[in-house]
């Protein structure tokens, strides 16, 4: 049976080869130990302690997220639960479809219970656009900075498959705040001077907390660079 089942269970697998998208939604179990490790679905790492998570609830949070309805991260986790189902429907031996989440997204799913739920990488896209939190709760900023490392990694030659889903901009500012993950200072002024760029220096802020935070990314970037930084360097970035 097990030779009956591999060619098909690795045409998925070949589908993306750059990418850990086919940890994710390729069925491990049926080939340990040849296929030790998973892809978490949650933030995309590479993982060998995971804890399976049935599609039903990955269903049940994706249509609470009725505001991130056209997101490209949405949507990419609706298309993986499909796939998921899809490949794991092939051995039909009665046991729900799952999907590995790591300890560390494992740890943040038990402790987030506000609704709708943002998973991880979710709420890194949110913060990082906006600098507010999703449901105005204070967020963890070591679990957002361990996410970048999370994010920026490559296993084998595989690249985290929702890295691919940011824009380069933002990629490279989760690669600068991976690299500075244990400055915090400068972690957050790498997310304070994207927000900066993307906004082109607007006086339009929701909120009095963020005009304080874009005043201390000035005053810092003038203080390394010289006062023109955001009418030079900044602008050419943009």
């Amino acid at each position: 049976m097990h030779n009956d089942i591999e060619p098909h269970a690795f045409a998925y697998a070949k589908r993306d080869s750059v990418s850990t998208w086919e940890l994710i939604v390729l069925p491990a179990k049926p080939f340990w130990p040849r296929v030790p490790a998973r892809a978490c679905f949650l933030c995309g790492d590479c993982c060998i302690n995971f804890r399976d998570v049935v599609c039903d609830d990955v269903d049940e949070w994706l249509s609470q997220q009725t505001c991130l309805a056209d997101s490209s991260i949405h949507q990419a986790m609706q298309n993986m639960v499909a796939q998921v189902r899809s490949s794991q429907a092939v051995y039909d031996n009665g046991i729900a479809p799952f999907v590995a989440v790591c300890l560390s997204c494992d740890n943040y799913l038990r402790t987030h219970k506000e609704c709708p739920f943002f998973s991880g990488v979710q709420t890194l896209l949110w913060h990082m656009n906006t600098l507010e939190e999703p449901h105005g709760v204070k967020i963890d900023k070591r679990m957002l900075y361990g996410l970048c490392v999370r994010l920026s990694r490559v296993h084998s030659g595989k690249r985290n498959y929702y890295m691919s889903l940011f824009s380069q901009d933002e990629q490279d500012t989760i690669n600068i705040i991976a690299a500075d993950r244990h400055n915090a200072s400068k972690a957050q002024q790498a997310l304070l001077q994207y927000f900066r760029r993307t906004n082109k220096e607007s006086f339009l802020l929701t909120s009095a907390d963020i005009a304080h935070k874009m005043r201390q990314c000035k005053f810092a970037a003038e203080h390394e660079h010289g006062p023109n930084v955001y009418t030079t360097s900044m602008w050419k970035q943009t």
